[in-house]
């Protein structure tokens, strides 16, 4: 997986162990050293049993180039069950405009 900077990916999201239906509250986390971008079921879009998650250029521009980040998901449902994901290591790229484009 690749995330450029200053880009706006969508982050997608498909729970196996339980039905979107029955999680209260899930969270997205994807860290690099000291930065990191949260988000949390508010943020999130859902359809057809996933979750849709859009990052903004601000977020993706706090990334360094040429490392590596780290991504997970925790999530608690109405049965007071809580589960995360294994981690997903992504690279960081840089975009041809660095920069928000408006």
């Amino acid at each position: 997986m690749n995330i450029a900077r200053w880009t706006t990916p969508s982050i997608t999201y498909k729970p196996s162990l339980t039905a979107v239906a029955d999680i209260d509250e899930i969270v997205l986390v994807i860290a690099q050293g000291g930065y990191s971008i949260v988000k949390t079921l508010a943020d999130a879009t859902v359809n057809d049993g996933k979750y849709y998650w859009d990052l903004t250029q601000e977020e993706t521009a706090g990334l360094s180039s040429a490392s590596t980040g780290t991504l997970k998901i925790d999530y608690l449902t109405n049965a007071d069950k809580r589960y995360t994901t294994q981690r997903i290591i992504f690279s960081v790229s840089e975009s041809a405009v660095n920069e928000v484009i408006s």
